[in-house]
């Protein structure tokens, strides 16, 4: 089995459910959401870790997201991670 390189939707998508997020957000008045249910972080991201070690995003209603995870998740949340750099 192949590596898996890219996301398997568009990257509009992701950009999407971000916006869809963020001005959920905004409606609440939330400044920043920190997001841990890998299920939701995979959603969002496309970052899913085997056996589900801590990882959060951090999602601040306007700036850059940040992935959270431990160093031995580096490259595969910079080979899967849709989110920008």
């Amino acid at each position: 089995m192949e590596p898996h390189t890219a996301p398997p939707v568009p990257a509009q998508t992701y950009a999407a459910r971000l916006a869809a997020v963020r001005s959920a957000m905004g409606a609440r008045g939330l400044a920043a959401l920190v997001v841990t249910d890998p299920n939701n972080v995979y959603w969002l991201t496309n970052h899913q870790t085997p056996g589900a070690p801590f990882t959060a995003l951090v999602l601040p209603r306007f700036g850059t997201p940040r992935l959270v995870t431990r160093a031995l998740e580096t490259s595969n949340a910079a080979r899967r991670c849709a989110l920008e750099d």
